[in-house]
């Protein structure tokens, strides 16, 4: 502090706020459901992804994680893609070579 300055009472100081949420928080809504036409989607797209993962296609889709989750499952069963790294919380694929 200069000359002349006091320091301010904790009384007078700008108080922080706490839990105060952003204004423009907007929820989305996915879908729970996948029928044949999003299965077609992703399997024509699957050949031009570099890797696949329950978050992906969920964004990409609009989908919710947990219904990518058993998409990708039905997937790996069909041979289309193959199991790169696995967590417990996140499965990484990449699409089978075609030859």
């Amino acid at each position: 502090m200069g000359k002349g300055q006091k320091k301010k009472p904790i009384s007078k100081m700008d108080k922080k706020k706490w839990g105060s949420k952003p204004k423009d928080f907007e929820k989305t809504k996915r879908s729970i459901h996948f029928d044949a036409d999003l299965m077609k989607s992703i399997k024509d797209d699957l050949p031009k992804m570099k890797y696949i993962s329950q978050t992906l296609v969920a964004e990409k889709y609009g989908i919710r994680v947990s219904t990518a989750k058993v998409m990708l499952e039905e997937l790996k069963n069909e041979n289309l893609i193959e199991e790169v790294a696995h967590t417990p919380r996140i499965t990484v694929f990449k699409p089978m070579a075609t030859s």
